[in-house]
C-alpha cells in the first residue's frame, strides 16, 4: 500500500480512501477526522482521484481487491 500511494505522491490513507471511491459497488464513503492531519489526508484522497483518475488507482490497486467477486448490488458471484 505504501509503495502504490508513495508512486502516486499520496499516503496510504489517501490511496485507501481513493480506493474505496473508485469502487463501483460503494455507494458512499464515510470518514472522520479528528485532526487537521487527517483532514488534509480525506481531501487529498479527492484530489488523488482528480490528479490521476479512477481508473488509474483501479489499476494500481487491482491486486488489492480482497471483494472483486461482489458485484455493485452487494450480491457474492456473477
Amino acid at each position: 500500500m505504501k509503495r502504490i500511494a508513495d508512486s502516486l505522491g499520496a499516503t496510504p490513507a489517501q490511496l485507501g480512501i481513493a480506493f474505496c471511491l473508485a469502487n463501483p459497488a460503494t455507494a458512499n464513503v464515510l470518514f472522520g477526522a479528528s485532526s487537521v492531519r487527517q483532514l488534509e489526508d480525506n481531501l487529498g484522497a479527492i484530489a488523488l482521484l482528480e490528479a490521476v483518475g479512477v481508473d488509474r488507482v483501479r489499476e494500481v490497486t487491482a491486486e488489492l481487491w480482497l471483494d472483486r467477486e461482489v458485484r455493485p448490488d452487494g450480491v457474492w458471484g456473477s
